[in-house]
């Protein structure tokens, strides 16, 4: 009884088939940033594979696939396919709506641009500014408006909270400012 031949596998590349033999594989789908060569799909395939045979000229194709006639058709593979990995876009930002800033804030702007080096600005006319506070919420304590003596400690707790945390001139530090100079202002002693 004759030995049945042992069907081949056959990659197909840019009119060229690279026979690996007798093993068995699936179909190559690569992703590469340029279109490989014959020697470069060569080298894949071996390293993959081990040795294959690349028959370039029709005879020896037609011989080769008249041989391999009778072999089942998931052993013959198709075209090896180069997908071209498509260019990464790179990080893409949402278009963000302007901000609409209040009166307030954009008066605020303004002072920090302008007038935040001032001597307004500066540490030792916060600490006059804590002081008078403090004198403030002294005089509102023993006059028992309580309401307002618990809105101003808040407003100085809150300006020396800020004071410690930003330097001079900084925006935080001059909007808090100007709320507890509009709190010392408005009071009714």
């Amino acid at each position: 009884m004759p030995a049945t031949p042992t069907p081949h596998t056959i990659f197909s590349y840019q009119g060229y088939d690279i026979d690996i033999g007798p093993k068995n594989a699936g179909p190559l789908v690569l992703l590469l940033g340029t279109t490989p060569t014959l020697d470069d799909v060569k080298v894949f395939v071996q390293e993959l594979y081990g040795d294959c045979k690349i028959v370039p000229s029709p005879q020896e194709r037609k011989a080769l696939h008249s041989s391999l006639e009778h072999a089942e058709p998931e052993f013959i593979q198709g075209d090896l396919k180069f997908v071209e990995k498509p260019k990464w876009p790179g990080l893409t930002f949402p278009q963000l709506r302007e901000l609409n800033k209040t009166e307030s804030e954009k008066k605020i702007d303004e002072i920090v641009e302008s007038e935040s080096h001032s001597e307004k600005y500066k540490n030792e006319y916060m600490k006059d500014l804590i002081k008078k506070a403090e004198m403030a919420l002294n005089s509102l304590n023993v006059a028992k408006k309580s309401h307002q003596a618990l809105m101003l400690k808040n407003e100085l707790d809150t300006f020396r909270t800020v004071a410690r945390e930003y330097g001079e001139g900084s925006r935080a530090r001059v909007q808090q400012q100007i709320v507890l100079e509009n709190r010392l202002n408005g009071l009714t002693l």
